[in-house]
């Protein structure tokens, strides 16, 4: 028996099976951290989406705003610019992490759904207009796309009135 053909094949075996755990752990870290971002980021949309519920003054502004930005006076149309510069730049942080791969892209596409509800409003088109090149260029196309054909991201709008129907089910009509 060849003594060093066998320990040279024990080593190597030893390599291959150092090697493969070594990629199942990079692999298990990077969805951790991918996880973690995910959950940054959620929080991070989450606490500038509560001073809408929060502050009822804040929310007619909004009302108003998300219709006709530019009829708005002064200080709410400042208020409300800083609560939209606060939100767009939690989702620029989502859009750049999906693009890079570092978070989880059914969070994306699910926040980006509701994203698009919002740019789709008049008065948020509006501001974006005055606001867009405060953010990174990639964003801004994203943006960009998203406002020309809102039927990209599977559109459909919560901002309803009282007796519409839900998207995709069949309207009602009294006999």
């Amino acid at each position: 028996m060849d003594w060093g053909n066998l320990s040279e094949m024990i080593g190597s075996a030893g390599v291959i099976v150092s090697v493969i755990y070594l990629a199942v752990q990079v692999r298990k870290q990077v969805e951790e951290s991918r996880l973690a971002a995910t959950r940054d980021l959620a929080a991070q949309f989450q606490d500038s989406v509560k001073l809408f519920a929060e502050d009822e003054k804040l929310v007619e502004i909004y009302r108003k705003g998300i219709a006709d930005y530019d009829s708005l006076p002064e200080t709410d149309r400042l208020r409300l610019s800083i609560c939209l510069i606060n939100t767009l730049r939690v989702i620029e942080q989502q859009y750049i992490h999906m693009t890079r791969g570092n978070v989880d892209p059914t969070f994306f596409r699910s926040t980006n759904l509701g994203f698009t509800e919002l740019m789709a409003r008049p008065g948020v088109q509006s501001w974006w207009r005055w606001s867009r090149h405060a953010f990174e260029e990639g964003f801004r196309a994203h943006i960009d796309r998203m406002i020309s054909h809102p039927e990209i991201s599977d559109y459909r709008s919560s901002f309803s009135r009282a007796g519409d129907s839900p998207p995709n089910e069949p309207v009602q009509h009294e006999p």
